[in-house]
């Protein structure tokens, strides 16, 4: 990439002028890291135990990814003279909210910041953290379907309390972090590139703040699940972490990418005012467009594109790139967790039992119309079925048709219409437990693969959930998409209420222990009461079951739908 010296002089004014720094006579030695770009100077708070720990918010990680930077890999920071004040966080990047189908745009483009969390040493040495001691670090990666986001939902409290160092940051979404052309002109995979750059960052600097980066856990939620395994599959990202934990999302499944993304390139800049049929002056030409217009072409490229999200997946995801210097993804993604090409670190992952009841409000709105839709053309009914590449959806009418009559069958065969009563079950099983089930099965032939289905659910979590305006109808029976955060992430609107405490206790020793040692049960502990075996692929397939106020191991999850599908998929699916 070439950048020209104009160019970058006005980025590194424009740098300079986003960041702040701390007067002499307020700087405050005791609270100051060195990184390896300047110091930061943080600020001494305590956990709702009254545990001291230091935070460092909104410390660069990458240049502003503006101007000539706009749909590029991230670069370097540049260094700064002084002690940069990290003490809030800075603007979020770029976000599309369609929450209760209203649009809210929010954030900025000059967003790749990062926050460290770190627990205070009690020692009486004059250190700020006990870097004889190490602590396991943990890099959180946020959800939001690729498109919305942001680090300062998940508050690190909890995890400061169990001596975890944690890290969230902010990573570019929606078109400027995936808009790909299908060629070197625009590769996409800007957001997970921005992912690799905080890895990078840990790896180099987390030391300095107490953690260790040998044992990095790299952790996520939903479309941030799916980042995580992109991950653990990306050669870029190899040796920058030693543990994962992913929740809810996988890269099998449907909406993880994208299946036309040089028609979405297009019909994107034709919503900027730009037509062309030439990928690189698209491309030239969107980096010229005010920031404005990108965000009026992004919000109606994605509602144009919003009724094709069951049969094509979301707008803006990651993608299969051509092969370049700066190529996160160059294979079909499970074509590699298959041939065991992927780091073969220990992984946490699962879901919970009712996925999609997050999205009720959702389909209460849209059921009329997809029972319509459905029960006259049953091959829009989506399905798992891959390409022979294994890395796109198959396109196939005849088999699309066939298909849905069978899956009408199997789930709805009771009902009077498609989506009459188990809508609910069929696009869980179809966009979460199924692909997460057979991720789970590739994967653990490879590396130590712990299994677990939470079935943890509290209408209190619902209402507070609705109250963000998220579209939760808290009188749902199930724990749905998201209802497991609030037992690990502090967030005062949604904390945990006091029965739920048991669980919470639980849950976060299974992660200290597995950020730790890269097992959730080294060894059989009181607090815990059960040892959590990892996934044997030649036997049956266990997993860590919490229910109401306990964990327990159960086996084969949903065996009569695993078993459906995986006759699909031998059925259908060419090797």
């Amino acid at each position: 990439m070439r950048i020209s010296t104009i160019t970058i002089i006005s980025l590194y004014f424009c740098y300079s002028e986003s960041l702040s720094f701390v007067e002499e006579s307020e700087q405050n030695v005791n609270l100051q890291v060195a990184t390896e770009n300047g110091i930061v100077q943080g600020d001494e708070r305590t956990t709702d135990i009254g545990k001291p720990f230091v935070a460092f918010e909104g410390i660069p990680y990458a240049q502003p990814p503006l101007k000539n930077l706009r749909f590029r890999a991230p670069q370097n920071p540049t260094p700064w003279n002084g002690v940069l004040n990290a003490t809030q966080q800075s603007s979020n990047c770029f976000e599309l909210r369609l929450r209760y189908l209203t649009i809210n745009l929010a954030g900025k483009e000059d967003c790749l910041y990062l926050n460290v969390y770190t627990p205070k040493t009690t020692s009486k040495k004059p250190k700020l953290f006990n870097r004889d001691n190490l602590l396991p670090v943990i890099v959180w990666v946020y959800g939001g379907g690729f498109v919305e986001g942001s680090a300062d939902f998940y508050g690190s409290k909890f995890l400061l309390d169990k001596n975890v160092v944690v890290v969230t940051f902010n990573y570019r979404l929606g078109a400027l972090g995936f808009l790909s052309t299908g060629d070197s002109a625009s590769p996409g995979n800007y957001g997970l590139k921005d992912q690799n750059a905080v890895l990078r960052w840990v790896n180099k600097n987390i030391h300095q703040f107490g953690g260790d980066p040998a044992k990095v856990t790299l952790s996520g939620q939903s479309a941030g699940s799916s980042s995580v395994i992109f991950h653990m599959i990306s050669q870029r990202s190899r040796g920058l972490f030693s543990r994962a934990i992913a929740m809810s999302g996988d890269v099998t499944t449907r909406w993880s990418h994208q299946k036309y993304q040089k028609l979405v390139a297009f019909l994107f800049g034709a919503g900027a005012g730009i037509f062309t049929e030439n990928t690189n002056e698209l491309v030239e030409k969107l980096r010229e467009v005010d920031f404005e217009k990108i965000k009026i072409s992004q919000t109606f490229t994605v509602l144009w594109r919003m009724f094709n999200v069951m049969q094509d997946g979301l707008v803006f995801t990651p993608t299969v790139e051509p092969e370049g210097p700066d190529s996160f993804l160059v294979g079909p993604p499970y074509e590699l967790l298959l041939n065991g090409q992927f780091s073969r670190v220990p992984l946490m992952i699962g879901m919970v039992t009712h996925e999609i009841g997050f999205f009720m409000k959702f389909i209460y709105l849209f059921k009329p119309l997809l029972v319509v839709l459905f029960t006259l053309s049953p091959k829009l009914i989506p399905n798992v079925l891959l390409s022979p590449k294994r890395s796109i959806i198959v396109a196939d009418d005849n088999t699309d048709m066939e298909v849905g009559l069978k899956i009408i069958r199997e789930y709805f065969s009771s009902s009077n219409s498609p989506f009459d009563n188990k809508a609910e079950e069929f696009l869980t099983d179809v966009f979460f437990m199924y692909p997460i089930t057979r991720t789970v099965r590739a994967m653990s032939s490879f590396t130590p693969v712990y299994y677990y289905v939470n079935g943890h659910s509290d209408k209190f979590i619902k209402e507070e959930m609705e109250a963000l305006d998220l579209p939760v109808d808290p009188n749902y029976k199930g724990t749905v998409h998201c209802e497991d955060l609030p037992l690990i992430w502090y967030n005062e609107k949604v904390l945990p209420p006091l029965q739920d405490k048991k669980i919470q206790t639980k849950m976060l020793q299974l992660w200290r222990n597995f950020m730790t040692t890269g097992n959730p049960t080294p060894g059989l502990e009181p607090a815990i009461g059960t040892l959590w075996p990892p996934v044997d692929n030649k036997t049956r397939v266990p997993y860590l079951f919490v229910d109401e106020d306990d964990v327990k191991i159960a086996y084969d999850y949903k065996k009569d739908k695993t078993d459906f599908w995986d006759n699909i998929s031998n059925d259908y699916e060419s090797n």
